[in-house]
């Protein structure tokens, strides 16, 4: 799901996606900088984003997974390869990203479109609006 959060946001401009995973949940999100007179214009992309995700084709998914597979290959393939198998995921996760699809990821979407959202601003926050 990052992986096609972060295509999302860089065809739309916009910042990038993050994602922490743990064992039994996680937190993923998107972030954005924005002058303060178009921080609102940055929070309505933003949740346009995110609820896009719910209309994600097999296309989006395919190129979202050859991403996730290169970022996650690419930090097995150093000098140090060794010692990050012990923090980095396996090889075995790539047979993981390949088993997503349009349907599974539409379903973890609608999970978060019909979640409350948090939002979090630094900074000039008289534009911000309200969640």
């Amino acid at each position: 799901m990052k992986a096609v959060l972060d295509n999302k946001m860089k065809a739309a401009g916009l910042g990038g996606a993050f994602a922490s995973v743990y064992s039994d949940s996680g937190l993923i999100g998107v972030q954005a900088v924005s002058s303060p007179g178009e921080a609102g214009q940055a929070v309505d992309a933003l949740k346009a984003t995110l609820q896009g995700l719910a209309s994600v084709d097999a296309g989006e998914v395919k190129a979202a997974q050859v991403a996730a597979k290169v970022g996650l290959l690419s930090a097995l393939d150093s000098t140090s390869a060794s010692l990050q198998m012990l923090v980095s995921p396996s090889l075995s996760d790539v047979a993981k990203i390949d088993a997503v699809t349009a349907e599974s990821l539409k379903a973890a979407a609608s999970g978060i479109a019909g979640s409350k959202l948090a939002l979090a601003a630094v900074g000039d926050v008289s534009s911000v609006p309200r969640m």
